[in-house]
């Protein structure tokens, strides 16, 4: 699936195109992109198919490894969030006018509004292509990803944690969720790559089990 569309600022002549490709096949592949290009000088025609020039990355995923190993399919992603706070921050100045700089404490009303706002800006672009991802913006919330669009191929919340990072904060467990997010990834490679060995091993001495990808896979294992 592709899609592109256009966001019109409410408060300046401006307006956002978003460009989403997303692919889904159960147990067969994943795999999707985030793009968006800001025009700070509307035309009359310049509504044009994507293409490279121009556009910046709001994040990517795919797996790069989905292997079987033993009775279980291992699955690896590779994904970013590419959104840095320059990029934010021209989304929100784009769509709402200056951004108020002036950060607080965590308990400071001022920064959790500027936290929401700053956040919300990230949503829109998401909405505008029919993703919904409600994301914590302090302790007591928690991450809510889309239930129609999977932006993340795993449990893990590592896009939600880019937005807060993109938007000039973190929470008190992002640090260590990512740090567990990449031992894990490690783990699954490394269990990807004992069974390759094995697989290369059988196969030198002619004993496969002529099993198809298809084979063994089940609701279960995803």
């Amino acid at each position: 699936m592709t899609t592109s569309t256009r966001i019109y600022s409410p408060t300046q002549p401006v307006y956002i195109d978003i460009h989403f490709f997303y692919e889904c096949r159960p147990r067969r592949a994943w795999g999707y992109s985030l793009k968006f290009k800001i025009y700070s000088r509307p035309g009359t025609n310049d509504f044009k198919p994507y293409s490279r020039n121009g556009w910046s990355s709001i994040a990517h995923g795919s797996y790069s490894h989905y292997d079987r190993s033993g009775k279980k399919w291992v699955k690896v992603e590779n994904t970013a969030l590419d959104l840095g706070e320059d990029d934010v921050k021209q989304v929100y100045e784009a769509l709402w006018g200056p951004l108020d700089d002036i950060r607080g404490d965590d308990e400071d009303k001022q920064e959790m509004d500027r936290r929401r706002k700053i956040v919300d800006a990230v949503r829109v672009l998401l909405a505008a292509v029919g993703i919904g991802y409600d994301i914590a913006i302090n302790d007591d919330e928690e991450d809510d990803p889309c239930d129609v669009y999977m932006l993340e191929g795993l449990s893990d919340r590592w896009f939600a944690r880019g937005v807060r990072k993109a938007c000039g904060f973190q929470l008190k467990n992002d640090l260590e969720n990512e740090k567990k997010r990449l031992a894990e990834r490690e783990k699954a490679m490394n269990r990807i790559g004992h069974t390759e060995e094995a697989s290369a091993e059988g196969n030198s001495d002619g004993n496969s089990d002529g099993t198809s990808d298809e084979d063994g896979m089940s609701d279960e294992d995803d």
